[in-house]
C-alpha cells in the first residue's frame, strides 16, 4: 500500500482492519474469490497510499505511542 500497489488479502483480522474491499484494496475468503476479484480488479492504488498516509504516518504512530503510554 505504502508503494502504490494494490493489495489482495485475506480477509482475517489485521488484514482487515487496514484494507476496505473495494476502497483501498481487495479481501477475499477463498482462492474462487480471490480470482474473482482479480479479474474485475480495479486499480486502487492512490486510495491505497493515502490510507497508509493518514493512519499509519510516523507523526500519527508517535501520537498513538504517546497517548498509550501516558495513561
Amino acid at each position: 500500500m505504502y508503494f502504490k500497489k494494490t493489495c489482495f488479502v485475506t480477509n482475517i483480522i489485521g488484514n482487515n482492519d487496514v484494507v476496505k474491499d473495494n476502497v483501498n484494496g481487495y479481501l477475499f475468503s477463498d482462492c474462487s474469490q480471490f480470482i474473482r476479484k482479480e479479474k474485475k480488479k480495479k486499480d486502487l492504488s492512490e486510495e491505497a497510499l493515502l490510507t497508509i498516509e493518514k493512519r499509519f504516518s510516523k507523526k500519527q504512530m508517535i501520537r498513538k505511542y504517546i497517548n498509550i503510554y501516558s495513561k
